[in-house]
Parts: C-alpha cells; structure tokens; sequence
C-alpha cells in the first residue's frame, strides 16, 4: 500500500489500488465484512452487526484519507484505553422497559433512577457565548415574552443564590467540568462527554440562566437507511423491495438540530414514497 501511495497519480496508480483493494478486501463493503467476522469470530454479546457496521466504515474512511494523500497511516485507538461512545444501535438492541425502571443494551440492565416529582432545570451560559451566538438573543427574547423566567447575575455564587441551590452543589460541577475543557472545543472525560463546541463557563462574569425549563424528548436522530427514492436498504445496500420509508424514521439527520428541514424531508421523500408504492401495487 505504502508503494502505490508514493506513486504519481495516473493510471498505473489506479489499477495498483484497485489490484491491493480487490486482494485483500480493503473497500467500504469488505471492511464492514472483515468486522462482522471478527464479531461473529469473537462471540462477543457487547458488539452486533449494526456496531460492527460502523466500525469496518471508520476503518474504510482513514484508508481512503491514506490512499488519497487527505492524512497520515490509520492508528487506531487500543481496547484498553477505552471507549468514549458507541454508534449503530437500533431500537431492537436498546429497549426501555419502563416496568424494571431499567435499560436493556444487549440484554444488559442498567438500572435507572427515576424522580417521580417534577424536574426544572437551568439553562446556563454566559456574556461571551451570549455575544458568540445569535440566537441566544433571540431565545432570551421569546423566552420572557412567554413568561419564562431569565436569570442574570454576577458569577457563579450568586447565580446559585438566584437559583435557589446551595452554592457547592453548583460550583462544584461546573469546575469540574471546566477543567476537562481541552483547547480543541472537546471534553472527553466530561459526563456526559462531548466530542465537539465544549467551552468552560466564566465563573467570576456575568452569567445569563434560563429557569425553570423542564427536560423533554422532542425528536430523535438515526433510523433506517434509505437510497434517493425513498426505498429502504438492508445493511449490505440493497434495495428491500416494497419498503419505503420518509419523515422522522429515516437516517438523514444525525449531527445536528433538525429544525425545520425535518419537514422538507417530510415532503420530498414523502412523495416519492407514496409515488414508488403507489407504481408497484399498480396504480
């Protein structure tokens, strides 16, 4: 591999790569193989298609970086450094079962702690994510025009004082998760961690609380895999004939916040699905 990438581009290159690809299985679809072996091979109960999936897809995506000259030889992290996060679960391999108060991965309970009274939470920031993001003040605006409750006060100790909590139970994980910031925008060790837009809060400036809020679940991401007709795919990229799939279901969105997209998706994908299935039964 190391030969072919130093050679000029061109078509003896090409072939090269088509030739090491084809012998030792190195494309998207064959990684994903390689890695369902090593999981089946392995007889592991934590790792199933789907995870396995995406792993032979993260192997493929730093190959490819490597061949075409985009980054340096993979390297990939060690089992005993652990792991940050997993990808490529579905609902038939995380189930909640709400009887138990727990949550089944892999037919493992993690058992939950559920406060049946009312939560309220705070929404906290301060004066220079407030001035770096836009729509803060938009939301600051809204939110008061409905009633809601916008705190505003100098650091962290009197913030607790507006809150209503005792000043340690504040301070305490906001410095602790201050110094898990890492200069690169990300806070692994944080719990929950986070892989990107990670920034420690000012905690002598002014600091700006949205309160009360209660959390809830207004959408989610992932779903199943369709190609540009609507049509769903099995994990090996064919086409499930007679399956269509549009709206919230379907595996568009899985970065960032939805926001109105989500409904033109809803309509363009929608149509073709109704327009696909509507031509094989005929009509």
């Amino acid at each position: 591999m190391e030969k072919a990438v130093a050679m000029p581009k061109g078509k003896e290159r090409n072939n090269e790569f088509s030739r090491l690809q084809k012998k030792f299985g190195l494309t998207l679809n064959g990684l994903r193989t390689i890695a369902n072996n090593h999981r089946i091979g392995s007889k592991t109960p934590l790792i199933g298609a789907h995870e396995a999936q995406e792993i032979g897809k993260t192997v493929w995506q730093a190959l490819e970086g490597y061949i075409f000259r985009k980054g340096g030889k993979p390297r990939f992290k060690s089992w005993k450094r652990g792991l940050n996060g997993i990808s490529g679960t579905d609902n038939r391999e995380l189930i909640w079962k709400p009887e138990e108060s727990a949550l089944y991965w892999r037919k493992k309970p993690y058992r939950v702690k559920i406060d049946d009274s009312q939560q309220q939470v705070a929404l906290i920031f301060d004066e220079k994510t407030r001035q770096a993001e836009k729509r803060i003040g938009m939301s600051m605006t809204l939110f008061e025009k409905a009633g809601g409750g916008l705190v505003t006060v100098d650091g962290i100790d009197g913030l607790a004082v507006k809150l209503g909590v005792p000043a340690g139970v504040l301070k305490e994980p906001v410095q602790s998760f201050n110094g898990k910031v890492r200069a690169d925008g990300t806070a692994p060790e944080a719990v929950p961690p986070k892989a990107h837009l990670a920034a420690k809060l000012d905690m002598k400036g002014r600091l700006y609380a949205f309160y009360p809020l209660t959390p809830s679940i207004t959408m989610v991401y992932g779903g199943l895999t369709i190609d540009t007709k609507a049509r769903v795919t099995a994990q090996d990229g064919d086409v499930i004939c007679g399956l269509y799939a549009a709206g919230e279901t379907v595996n568009l969105y899985y970065m960032d916040y939805h926001g109105g997209g989500i409904l033109s998706q809803c309509l363009a994908f929608g149509r073709m699905a109704g327009e696909g299935a509507a031509k094989l039964a005929g009509h």
